[in-house]
């Protein structure tokens, strides 16, 4: 998360700037605001180092936007500053570039020019220090790339971006290969788009490209769950966020699942359509045979239709397509089934994402199809029964949500698969039971927030099952709308600092 301070003595222009960087979503927060220069000197002495960005209008009561940018470029090198401000006589345009100002912003405010110079000022805080060993800058020695990597199954929708466990990161070593490589100028690791994405923009000295970044992320990519990359060069840091969605959708287009990739993206280069592997008429036998009631034999032959997709190393983009569209024929005959609120893409994809090979894969798929077939049949418990099955499930999520819970050990704790049950539990409650888990800690949160004052924000966050009080911050202000120190504010509370 990136934390902002604004210094500026209108206040409808200080609402705006806030509220624009409100909308512009988790990346951004405003720790701080000030209507004159002595104000926010004591505001950053209260932070203790905790800012990014400093926006400043130049013209402010007491000490200038100037001065004050001068005096944070001595005491606080770290902090990324920016001018505010009407002006644009020389003198001052002069000044602000000896101060190495990183940017500027004219009023009238627009919301696309403040989100990009907010863009351009995060990756210039990472990126504008040398290296370890001091030769290399970003934009004047290196070319830059942006990559993105995801674990597993690609997330193709957005209702499936948050329901695989955050420590997944933890069985690679992304931080120690780009901290200890000495073919990087620099490097910025970020969240991505989903808890099983990140993104990773880096600087490599002229020439080396793509021989050095094929092996910065080989030994990513030697976890114990298949791990895919695509790495787009950008042109310079306002080209980052376009570099990201081009290898983004690289991605979405061409991992193959169960396997790991590395993919270097062209940007002009169109994409040859993928052949068809799919015998005619193959879907449309797989289907008559579960709706006619045979599932032992369905599920022998899907199991050969999934080998059959393994061999051909078809693309996930295809194999949910196809499976999507396989669940929809059956689902279609079967009139005395309830119609799902989860469409039936949602349903595949989840089931490739909580799956880490083809083995898990045809358990959870053969597991949604038996699904179908026993609600046809009417032999699935009454829906007493499934009520009751769903409050066991509630009552034990409630009684351990601050503790590592993943739908894996859920599944096992109640004799499902993982993908049956988070259909299941979907169903029920409209979210996946990771979901579910995060909004009673988030609950439990704003209950301890504001009953609880002689808690810090640290001990609350360690309290519902966040170690990292910054990542709890993000969680919050995603949930509520508003960071911690907001909610508290807008209550009438005291803040307790982290």
């Amino acid at each position: 998360m990136i934390r902002i301070m604004l210094v500026e003595d209108e206040p409808p222009i200080l609402r705006e700037l806030s509220g624009i960087i409100l909308s512009l979503g988790d990346e951004f927060e405003v720790v701080a605001t000030a209507a004159n220069g002595d104000a926010a000197l004591d505001e950053l002495r209260e932070l203790k180092g905790g800012l990014d960005i400093l926006i400043t209008d130049l013209h402010i009561p007491g000490v200038d936007g100037l001065t004050l940018i001068e005096t944070v470029r001595r005491e606080y090198p770290e902090v990324t500053c920016a001018i505010l401000t009407g002006y644009s006589e020389f003198a001052y345009a002069k000044k602000a570039i000896d101060l190495q100002v990183a940017d500027y912003l004219l009023k009238p405010v627009q919301k696309d020019a403040l989100s990009a110079l907010l863009e351009r000022c995060s990756l210039k805080r990472w990126f504008g220090n040398a290296t370890p060993r001091g030769e290399f800058r970003l934009g004047e020695n290196g070319d830059l790339y942006a990559a993105v990597l995801c674990i597993g199954a690609y997330p193709y929708y957005s209702s499936l971006e948050n329901i695989l466990p955050l420590d997944l990161w933890d069985y690679f070593t992304l931080n120690d290969a780009l901290s200890n490589n000495d073919v990087l100028s620099a490097s910025l690791i970020e969240d991505g788009f989903a808890s099983s994405v990140k993104n990773v923009v880096f600087s490599l000295q002229p020439g080396k490209f793509p021989v050095d970044a094929s092996s910065l992320f080989a030994t990513v990519q030697k976890g114990p769950i298949p791990l895919n990359i695509a790495i787009c060069k950008a042109s310079g840091i306002d080209d980052v966020r376009q570099a990201i969605q081009a290898s983004c959708k690289h991605l979405h287009q061409n991992i193959v699942f169960g396997k790991s990739g590395l993919f270097f993206c062209d940007r002009e280069s169109v994409t040859p359509p993928k052949r068809n592997w799919l015998a005619a008429g193959e879907l449309e036998a797989l289907s008559s045979l579960l709706i006619k009631g045979k599932l032992a034999v369905f599920q022998s032959e899907c199991k050969r239709f999934l080998h059959n997709m393994r061999q051909c190393d078809i693309t996930q983009r295809q194999a949910v397509l196809a499976l999507s569209q396989l669940y929809d024929a059956c689902a279609a005959d079967y009139a005395s089934v309830p119609v799902s609120e989860i469409s039936s893409g949602e349903i595949i994809n989840e089931a490739f994402m909580l799956s880490d090979n083809y083995d898990n894969l045809s358990e959870n798929i053969l597991s949604l199809f038996s699904d179908l077939h026993y609600q046809a049949a009417a032999v699935l418990p009454a829906s007493g029964g499934r009520d009751a099955i769903l409050a066991q499930m509630d009552a034990y999520i409630q009684s351990r949500y601050w503790q590592q819970l993943s739908t894996a050990q859920l599944a096992k704790e109640f004799g499902f698969t993982p993908a049956y049950l988070s259909k299941f539990f979907r169903e029920y409650r409209h979210m996946s039971p990771l979901e579910y888990i995060v909004q009673l800690r988030i609950e439990k949160a704003q209950r301890l927030l504001l009953n609880d004052l002689v808690l810090s924000v640290r001990e609350v966050a360690a309290s519902v099952g966040y170690e990292d009080p910054l990542y709890f911050s993000k969680v919050f202000k995603k949930v509520v709308g508003v960071s911690p120190k907001q909610y508290v504010e807008a209550k009438g509370g005291k803040y307790a600092r982290i």
